[in-house]
């Protein structure tokens, strides 16, 4: 039987390798990358899907590099791959200042602590709860039940109310609602309204008095609740009571 010269095979059974070795090393970066980022998500208590973007930038740098790497087998043409490369290699230089500085203002709130998904805060001039915290976004749900998008770069430029307060180990949000009433009006009849409000509305609500003028006494009501989901409901009922009660 004669023997099968293998020799001219050699150099294209190396370029297959070549090939191979590319494709399975792509994989597996991209295996590592996603183990990581669930692993840090894991860490700042948010959800997998925060870190898409990030996962996503990281796909487009194992994509040129692999591109790159093609560009080193004989049957493909060298310049259409390294000039993929290139273009993908610039579109992340033009990105990635942006895409990071995004991620890590929202990985600097996030461990901090400063606010976390289902808080009611105040951002400057915007107040709701937090719906989410992506890499590029915090998401905020309003009293109308609009969602307003803040930049993770603004917040941390921002004065940041969290209503959130802990307590002998409980967590709840106290939101503080400031009116003002003629000093005509009997502190003793405000306190009875706001505790008939109280038992009518199913939360905790707390009267103090803030300020006393010649003409007028400034109160703070504090809505005590376990949930601020139940801020943007209650707000605008307890206006509404207040002024029924004292709007003349």
């Amino acid at each position: 039987m004669p023997l099968i010269d293998i020799s001219g095979l050699l150099p294209d059974l190396i370029e297959i390798m070549k090939i191979l070795i590319i494709i399975i090393g792509a994989v597996i970066a991209d295996k590592l990358v996603s183990r990581k980022l669930r692993s840090i998500a894991r860490i700042l208590h948010i959800e997998v899907e925060t870190m898409k973007g990030i996962r996503f930038f990281f796909r487009f740098i194992i994509l040129a590099v692999a591109l790159v790497a093609l560009a080193s087998v004989k049957w493909f043409p060298s310049e259409y791959f390294v000039g993929a490369g290139a273009i993908i290699g610039t579109i992340i230089g033009l990105a990635s200042a942006t895409a990071i500085s995004n991620f890590m203002s929202g990985a600097s709130v996030l461990i901090s602590r400063v606010i976390r998904i289902g808080d009611y805060v105040r951002i400057g001039d915007i107040e709701g709860v937090v719906t989410d915290i992506s890499v590029n976004y915090t998401k905020i749900r309003t009293v109308d039940g609009s969602t307003v998008y803040v930049s993770n770069r603004e917040i941390s430029s921002k004065s940041i109310l969290n209503y959130r307060v802990e307590k002998d180990g409980e967590e709840l949000y106290v939101y503080p609602i400031v009116f003002s009433l003629d000093r005509s009006i009997p502190i003793d009849m405000v306190r009875t309204v706001i505790r008939e409000m109280e038992k009518d509305i199913g939360a905790g609500l707390e009267l103090y008095v803030d300020n006393i003028t010649r003409l007028e006494i400034r109160y703070v009501v504090c809505i005590k609740v376990d949930d601020a989901d139940k801020i943007l409901r209650l707000k605008p009922m307890v206006l509404e009571r207040i002024a029924e009660k004292f709007g003349g």
